[in-house]
Protein backbone atom coordinates (compact mmCIF):
# COMPACT_ATOMS: atom_id res chain seq x y z
CA UNK A 1 0.00 0.00 0.00
CA UNK A 2 1.55 3.30 -1.12
CA UNK A 3 1.02 6.55 1.58
CA UNK A 4 0.62 9.68 -0.44
CA UNK A 5 0.57 12.78 2.13
CA UNK A 6 -2.03 15.68 -0.04
CA UNK A 7 -1.31 19.14 0.51
CA UNK A 8 -3.71 21.89 -0.69
CA UNK A 9 -5.06 24.86 1.33
CA UNK A 10 -8.16 25.06 -0.83
CA UNK A 11 -10.70 23.29 0.50
CA UNK A 12 -13.23 22.43 -1.92
CA UNK A 13 -10.25 20.80 -4.53
CA UNK A 14 -8.92 19.53 -1.44
CA UNK A 15 -12.07 17.69 -0.32
CA UNK A 16 -12.75 16.70 -4.23
CA UNK A 17 -8.69 14.92 -4.71
CA UNK A 18 -9.26 13.51 -1.48
CA UNK A 19 -12.23 11.63 -2.64
CA UNK A 20 -10.57 10.76 -5.82
CA UNK A 21 -7.64 9.63 -4.30
CA UNK A 22 -9.48 7.58 -2.26
CA UNK A 23 -10.90 5.66 -5.33
CA UNK A 24 -7.31 4.41 -6.56
CA UNK A 25 -6.77 0.65 -5.57
CA UNK A 26 -3.12 0.26 -2.76
CA UNK A 27 -3.33 4.14 -2.08
CA UNK A 28 -3.77 5.11 1.30
CA UNK A 29 -3.87 9.62 1.19
CA UNK A 30 -3.61 11.42 4.44
CA UNK A 31 -4.71 15.39 3.68
CA UNK A 32 -3.35 18.62 4.77
CA UNK A 33 -4.27 22.18 4.06
CA UNK A 34 -1.35 23.98 5.37
CA UNK A 35 2.46 24.13 5.05
CA UNK A 36 2.66 23.79 8.97
CA UNK A 37 0.52 20.70 9.15
CA UNK A 38 2.50 18.55 6.24
CA UNK A 39 5.52 19.47 8.47
CA UNK A 40 4.10 17.79 11.39
CA UNK A 41 3.25 15.04 9.53
CA UNK A 42 6.52 14.83 7.91
CA UNK A 43 8.42 14.92 12.12
CA UNK A 44 6.14 12.13 13.27
CA UNK A 45 6.49 10.16 10.16
CA UNK A 46 10.59 10.57 10.90
CA UNK A 47 9.77 9.51 14.40
CA UNK A 48 8.20 6.46 13.54
CA UNK A 49 8.35 2.89 10.82
CA UNK A 50 5.45 5.06 9.04
CA UNK A 51 6.65 6.94 5.66
CA UNK A 52 4.80 8.88 3.22
CA UNK A 53 5.92 7.34 0.16
CA UNK A 54 4.05 10.08 -2.56
CA UNK A 55 3.87 13.94 -1.44
CA UNK A 56 1.03 15.40 -3.93
CA UNK A 57 1.41 19.89 -3.40
CA UNK A 58 0.21 22.65 -4.41
CA UNK A 59 3.27 25.02 -5.44
CA UNK A 60 1.76 27.82 -3.21
CA UNK A 61 0.99 26.97 0.04
CA UNK A 62 -0.51 29.98 1.77
CA UNK A 63 2.38 32.33 1.98
CA UNK A 64 4.51 28.76 2.30
CA UNK A 65 6.57 27.45 -1.06
CA UNK A 66 5.44 23.61 -2.32
CA UNK A 67 9.20 23.32 -3.60
CA UNK A 68 10.63 24.38 -0.05
CA UNK A 69 7.82 21.42 1.25
CA UNK A 70 9.39 19.07 -1.31
CA UNK A 71 13.02 19.90 -0.03
CA UNK A 72 12.36 18.78 3.39
CA UNK A 73 10.56 15.94 2.33
CA UNK A 74 13.26 14.98 0.08
CA UNK A 75 16.30 15.67 3.17
CA UNK A 76 14.16 13.63 5.44
CA UNK A 77 13.57 10.73 3.22
CA UNK A 78 15.12 11.24 -0.01
CA UNK A 79 13.05 7.96 -1.62
CA UNK A 80 9.84 9.76 -1.15
CA UNK A 81 8.46 10.84 -4.83
CA UNK A 82 6.67 13.97 -5.20
CA UNK A 83 4.05 15.48 -7.86
CA UNK A 84 3.42 19.22 -8.09
CA UNK A 85 0.11 20.66 -8.92
CA UNK A 86 -0.17 24.74 -9.71
CA UNK A 87 -2.10 27.21 -11.49
CA UNK A 88 0.72 29.37 -12.41
CA UNK A 89 4.16 27.23 -12.39
CA UNK A 90 6.94 29.63 -13.89
CA UNK A 91 10.31 28.06 -15.86
CA UNK A 92 12.44 28.09 -12.83
CA UNK A 93 9.76 26.57 -10.47
CA UNK A 94 9.81 24.08 -13.26
CA UNK A 95 13.15 23.62 -13.32
CA UNK A 96 13.76 23.70 -8.93
CA UNK A 97 11.31 20.45 -9.33
CA UNK A 98 13.38 18.76 -11.85
CA UNK A 99 16.17 19.35 -9.93
CA UNK A 100 14.01 17.38 -6.78
CA UNK A 101 13.17 14.91 -8.94
CA UNK A 102 9.31 15.60 -8.94
CA UNK A 103 7.31 12.57 -11.00
CA UNK A 104 5.12 15.53 -12.21
CA UNK A 105 4.02 18.47 -12.11
CA UNK A 106 0.01 18.69 -13.03
CA UNK A 107 -1.38 22.33 -14.55
CA UNK A 108 -4.85 23.36 -12.63
CA UNK A 109 -7.33 22.79 -13.66
CA UNK A 110 -6.47 18.96 -14.41
CA UNK A 111 -8.61 15.79 -15.12
CA UNK A 112 -9.66 13.31 -12.60
CA UNK A 113 -7.98 10.74 -15.21
CA UNK A 114 -4.71 13.42 -15.09
CA UNK A 115 -4.47 12.99 -11.71
CA UNK A 116 -5.03 8.99 -11.58
CA UNK A 117 -2.11 8.20 -14.60
CA UNK A 118 0.13 9.96 -12.65
CA UNK A 119 -0.33 8.60 -9.12
CA UNK A 120 -0.28 5.44 -10.92
CA UNK A 121 3.15 5.74 -12.43
CA UNK A 122 4.61 7.07 -9.01
CA UNK A 123 3.08 3.94 -7.44
CA UNK A 124 4.61 2.02 -10.62
CA UNK A 125 7.70 3.75 -9.85
CA UNK A 126 7.74 2.74 -5.69
CA UNK A 127 7.31 -1.28 -7.34
CA UNK A 128 9.90 -0.50 -9.90
CA UNK A 129 7.51 -1.38 -12.81
CA UNK A 130 7.18 0.53 -15.41
CA UNK A 131 3.72 1.71 -16.42
CA UNK A 132 4.45 2.53 -20.35
CA UNK A 133 3.31 -0.51 -22.40
CA UNK A 134 6.69 -2.32 -23.74
CA UNK A 135 6.24 -0.95 -27.65
CA UNK A 136 6.69 3.41 -26.07
CA UNK A 137 9.49 4.31 -25.41
CA UNK A 138 10.43 5.71 -21.70
CA UNK A 139 12.58 8.49 -23.00
CA UNK A 140 11.26 11.54 -21.61
CA UNK A 141 12.22 13.62 -24.72
CA UNK A 142 9.97 11.07 -26.93
CA UNK A 143 6.99 10.64 -24.71
CA UNK A 144 3.96 13.05 -25.40
CA UNK A 145 2.31 14.03 -21.77
CA UNK A 146 -0.89 13.78 -21.24
CA UNK A 147 -3.04 17.01 -21.54
CA UNK A 148 -2.15 19.43 -18.57
CA UNK A 149 1.03 17.94 -17.43
CA UNK A 150 3.88 20.40 -18.05
CA UNK A 151 7.16 19.37 -19.12
CA UNK A 152 10.10 19.74 -17.11
CA UNK A 153 13.00 20.14 -19.66
CA UNK A 154 16.67 20.34 -18.46
CA UNK A 155 17.90 23.99 -18.74
CA UNK A 156 20.52 22.32 -21.55
CA UNK A 157 17.18 21.25 -23.38
CA UNK A 158 15.89 24.75 -23.36
CA UNK A 159 19.24 26.58 -24.27
CA UNK A 160 19.39 24.03 -27.47
CA UNK A 161 15.45 24.64 -28.46
CA UNK A 162 15.10 21.27 -27.14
Amino acid sequence: MMTLLLVEEDDLLSTTLERDLSKIDGVRSISSRSYEKAMRVLRSTASSDKTIDTLVTDLHIGRRDGIELIEAFKSASPQTLAVLISGEAHIQDRMEAKRLGVVATLRKPFSRQELHRVIRRAFDQLRGVSSLPPSEPTSPSFVDPPEGVLVVLAARDLLQGG
